[in-house]
């Protein structure tokens, strides 16, 4: 789940969001727990945590006996250390029992030596339920509804048949336990409902997001796949009447055909990231191999317009940057030289320069094309509305290409800014077309 974390956040806010995201990490990576379920497990052990250390203290400052000192420490040890087996398994059931069973111990050493069923701390039990409930589902409800039911029942037994409990007549304990009882459960319900509803708020938030999301992807998509399906539609006609030359209405619906297919590719991967459904791999890599492979992969592309694709290469080799490799050449670099290549005419020149800054690395390419109106410019990586332009050669766009670009740069933890001189090549702006700078981490 993705969160936007502001300067304006608590401090508190702020260092539970490290604590989430040190437990979280390898869940997150592997992407095999809703972050739901651990939100919801940590925010249980901080609000019973402060009950239980607070009944960790009573038992030292009032109780002789050794046990419950003993197993209420363990206990709380136990239960607030939980959280951290997350990072080594994604079994929610096995893992909330384990805080759960250390909060039941706690409180029934507690209770027992404090009056047995008559104790005031049993009602405790009450929250087990509600707690295994929320964090594993129907059967941790059940299951813990059942024990919190079994024990109650055989302390009862217990009394009923004249057990002597430690404690029972013990009047400087009551009042303790009972503040610690009416409190404590005014503090767990207020916490646990207020976490309730802001983790419901924010699921509902990314929920709407993800749905306005696909419903754009939708119009955008249908919008742009009317063009080429409707040059599909009159070179099927040109060639059932016999109109033309059929090999170049072959060439047209063959690159109506191709852009389609690259349509739904780009649609599927912006999918798959707004979902955080896409694996990124970042490793230290050479920017001269990525550059190098690009280069290849537009060769013909570039005579076609005898265009110029320059870069140092020996400066580059020297340069490596922290990427997945594949997803920053394939989506982020073909994007932008894809563009620059559409956007070019015949005989320009495209640059390709980067600069180490420290821990980043500032890739700019730059064209010598037509240029982004101020408008475009302005909303160039969104899809809210469409931006695609036809070409130099009146070459067909799908309109999300940069919305992509800026995604996956933000993905590997860099940025992505365009500049576009409104009368061509300046002082303060050497260059004429647009430019592209990305900022990245260094490898």
């Amino acid at each position: 789940m993705s969160v936007k974390r502001t300067e304006s956040q608590g401090v508190l806010r702020k260092l539970y969001w490290h604590i989430f995201d040190y437990i979280a990490a390898v869940r997150l990576k592997k992407n095999d727990l809703d972050p739901r379920v651990i939100h919801a497990h940590l925010i249980t052990v901080l609000c019973t945590g402060v009950l239980m250390w607070a009944y960790v203290a009573v038992s030292f400052i009032f109780m002789s006996s050794t046990a419950p000192k003993v197993i209420s420490l363990v206990a709380s040890i136990v239960h607030l250390i939980s959280p951290l087996f997350y990072r080594f398994s994604n079994r929610v059931f096995l893992i909330s029992n384990i805080m759960l069973l250390a909060g039941m111990s706690h409180q029934l050493v507690s209770a027992f030596y404090s009056g047995g069923f008559n104790s005031h701390i049993l009602i405790w039990f009450g929250i087990l339920p509600s707690l295994a409930g929320i964090i594993s589902g129907m059967r941790g409800l059940v299951l813990w509804a059942t024990l919190t039911t079994s024990v109650c029942l055989a302390l009862l037994l217990m009394d009923i048949n004249g057990f002597n409990f430690p404690g029972s007549g013990d009047g400087i304990m009551s009042p303790v336990f009972q503040s610690l009882m009416v409190f404590g459960w005014i503090f767990i319900n207020t916490t646990m409902m207020y976490a309730h509803l802001i983790m419901q708020q924010r699921y509902e938030r990314k929920l709407s997001a993800q749905n306005a999301n696909i419903s754009m992807l939708l119009k955008v998509l249908t919008h742009d796949m009317s063009t080429p399906v409707a040059s599909i539609y009159a070179a099927s006609w040109a060639l059932k009447t016999r109109q033309g030359d059929p090999e170049h209405y072959i060439d047209n619906i063959d690159i109506a055909c191709q852009s389609l297919t690259d349509m739904t590719k780009r649609v599927q991967q912006m999918y798959l990231l707004a979902n955080e459904s896409l694996e990124i791999k970042k490793q230290p890599c050479s920017l001269a191999d990525c550059v190098g492979l690009l280069s290849s992969l537009f060769e013909m592309k570039l005579q076609h317009k005898s265009l110029t694709f320059t870069y140092d290469e020996e400066k580059l080799s020297k340069i490596r940057i922290n990427v997945d490799p594949g997803l920053f050449t394939h989506q982020v670099m073909a994007n932008l030289l894809s563009n620059a290549v559409k956007f070019s005419y015949h005989n320009g020149t495209i640059r390709l320069d980067a600069e180490e800054n420290g821990d980043t690395v500032a890739i700019t390419l730059e064209d010598e094309g037509t240029g982004i109106e101020g408008e475009k410019l302005a909303r160039l990586f969104t899809v809210e509305k469409n931006v695609s332009s036809m070409g130099t050669e009146s070459e067909l766009g799908i309109g999300y290409g940069l919305n992509i670009v800026k995604t996956f740069v933000t993905s590997f933890d860099g940025k992505i800014t365009a500049e576009s001189p409104p009368a061509g090549r300046t002082v303060q702006t050497p260059f004429k077309g647009t430019r592209f700078t990305i900022t990245l981490p260094a490898g």
